[in-house]
């Protein structure tokens, strides 16, 4: 069936023949628009959320990794210091679970970086058996990664993320 409207021949029913013999009523799109943008934004913060869980996991992994992998021999998976080389050393590796209690209750962030980085000397430490960590990470990094394409700037920009995160670490380990 063919009608013409308007000037125009259009096949079929138009929109208003088809909403009256059909009972069909005329859509508003503003209404569907504010249901897909609440969906959308449905949608965008769940995954968000999931990959900020995911994040927060592989963080956490990475940092006890990191710890097991760099401190856990000597201070043990715990850090109470009963790591399997601690009784072939000279002096017993320090209780890092007792950090905060031994400072007044403060954890001692600056501190702990310094001897855990070791390239600036620590009088108080006395004769160094601890591995000096920033220059064995910037050896790390520097072995992996071309010259080329990494200023010093970032370098030490990485090797202190890898020891804030060691640290970070070591502060969930404070006793209260």
């Amino acid at each position: 069936m063919v009608k013409k409207m308007k000037g125009r021949r259009i096949m079929g029913f138009s929109g208003g023949v088809a909403r009256r013999k059909f009972g069909l009523r005329k859509i508003n799109p503003k209404p569907l628009r504010m249901i897909w943008l609440g969906f959308s934004f449905f949608v965008v913060a769940t995954i968000a959320m999931a990959e900020e869980r995911q994040l927060q996991d592989t963080d956490a992994n990475y940092a006890q990794a990191e710890f097991s992998r760099a401190c856990a021999s000597c201070h043990g998976k715990g850090g109470r210091g009963d790591g399997p080389v601690a009784k072939s050393l000279r002096r017993p590796p320090t209780d890092l679970t007792k950090l905060s209690k031994n400072n007044n209750g403060v954890f001692p962030v600056t501190r702990l970086y310094a001897v855990i980085d070791g390239r600036v000397a620590v009088t108080v430490h006395g004769s160094r058996e601890m591995p000096v960590w920033g220059t064995i990470y910037t050896q790390g990094i520097q072995a992996r990664m071309s010259r080329d394409y990494m200023s010093q700037g970032l370098l030490d920009s990485l090797v202190r993320v890898r020891i804030l995160v060691l640290i970070e670490y070591i502060s969930t380990l404070q006793e209260q």
